[in-house]
């Protein structure tokens, strides 16, 4: 379990790292399939920057998850699993909910 953790922490991070560079626009969604004058009204930079920080953020999470889920095992602590799976899960969804909230002033069409 906890190599697959290491795997998913590198690939945010990398992933993260990447869009923070304003590398990789491309992999965010709804960008390509927008028209070019709709490209024109989106700051790309900006929007890929807090993608990248959002990604770089669960990341994170699922790093402390795995630790805190392996913490719990080792010391035979009853439900960590699940207190630990539904709070990042928690974080994940209101952060979405907040990066999607804050990518609406980046698009300057409004």
């Amino acid at each position: 379990m906890i190599i697959v953790a290491i795997i998913d922490v590198l690939f945010f991070s990398i992933l993260g790292i990447c869009l923070i560079y304003g590398k990789g626009s491309w992999m965010i969604s709804g960008y390509n399939a927008m028209s070019e004058e709709e490209k024109e009204n989106c700051n790309i930079m900006k929007i890929s920057r807090a993608v990248g920080i959002f990604l770089l953020i669960i990341g994170g999470l699922i790093g402390v998850m795995c630790f805190v889920v392996q913490y719990g095992i080792k010391n035979d602590i009853k439900n960590i699993t699940g207190y630990a799976v539904g709070l990042v899960t928690f974080v994940a969804i209101v952060g979405s909910i907040i990066l999607i909230i804050i990518l609406q002033k980046f698009d300057v069409g409004f």
